[in-house]
């Protein structure tokens, strides 16, 4: 993972910040899907916050979808916590997808 500044901070050098991975499929539209993966943005480790989500999905049908989206707030469990998400692509080739799903349980920015 490389470094993000966020503000004066280096994410990588604070350990009060924390990402999440995420894998989803889109709905299927137009008789094909696409994955969606990648990682959060860094956020602080406050009660209620949230992480922003974007990137490009995977290729299919000869063509790929951006998307963009903030996850819900945290939903704690035992051994740490998630996020929901859901919003739709963008809209290429005619159409566009539908994608939800859930976060992996983060892990700390650190080298």
């Amino acid at each position: 993972m490389g470094e993000r500044i966020m503000g004066n901070k280096c994410c990588c050098e604070d350990p009060n910040y924390h990402v999440h991975s995420y894998c989803v499929f889109t709905e299927v539209t137009e008789c094909h899907r696409h994955v969606i993966r990648g990682v959060t943005s860094p956020a602080e480790d406050t009660r209620d916050h949230k992480h922003k989500m974007e990137g490009v999905t995977s290729t299919d049908s000869c063509h790929s979808h951006c998307y963009r989206c903030r996850t819900g707030k945290p939903k704690y469990m035992c051994s740490g916590h998630v996020h929901e998400f859901g919003d739709e692509t963008s809209r290429d080739e005619g159409h566009r997808h539908c994608f939800c799903g859930t976060t992996d349980k983060g892990r700390r920015c650190r080298r």
